[in-house]
């Protein structure tokens, strides 16, 4: 299910399949920066483990960075940008997780918002939700995005 309002996720986050994890975005607004995005675990789910018929719990950080990505990739396409920027992880502080699988079948919703953003660096409150409500998991997420991505990891070659 498409949600038409907004691009498909591939347009927004600098992934490709199978890598995309989210399905689509339910909501974003810009000028707090936040954003609710949607998926739904199947089998055919990158990480899906047949044995527990669900995603490991791990890759809820995954989720909520490409939550955080499609964000971005909006914003950057309100600014004229016609592909979205790389960015990187710094770290993840309170990552708290009550599941251990995200179980096949259930629809899931990753809520982000900006606690602080400026060109480059943001700190983004993440949650992620059963369908019925409860939280599966929080963090907060610090990320990187440089003006020039491939420069940047190259010139950590050179000085690393």
């Amino acid at each position: 299910m498409k949600n038409e309002k907004y691009p498909d996720v591939d347009d927004l986050v600098p992934h490709k399949p199978p890598m995309i994890l989210i399905d689509r975005v339910l909501a974003c607004n810009l000028e707090n920066l936040s954003l609710k995005a949607e998926f739904r675990v199947t089998e055919e789910s990158m990480f899906y483990d047949e044995l527990h018929a669900g995603v490991p719990a791990w890759v809820g950080l995954e989720y909520m960075a490409q939550a955080i990505a499609a964000l971005y990739g909006l914003q950057g396409r309100e600014r004229g940008l016609e592909k979205p920027k790389i960015g990187f992880i710094l770290g993840a502080r309170s990552y708290q997780n009550k599941v251990d699988y995200y179980k096949k079948g259930t629809d899931y919703s990753v809520e982000i918002e900006s606690l602080f953003y400026d060109e480059a660096l943001a700190s983004v409150l993440c949650m992620i939700r059963e369908q019925e409500g409860g939280i599966c998991a929080t963090a907060e997420i610090n990320v990187f995005s440089p003006e020039d991505p491939l420069r940047f990891l190259q010139e950590g070659k050179r000085d690393g």
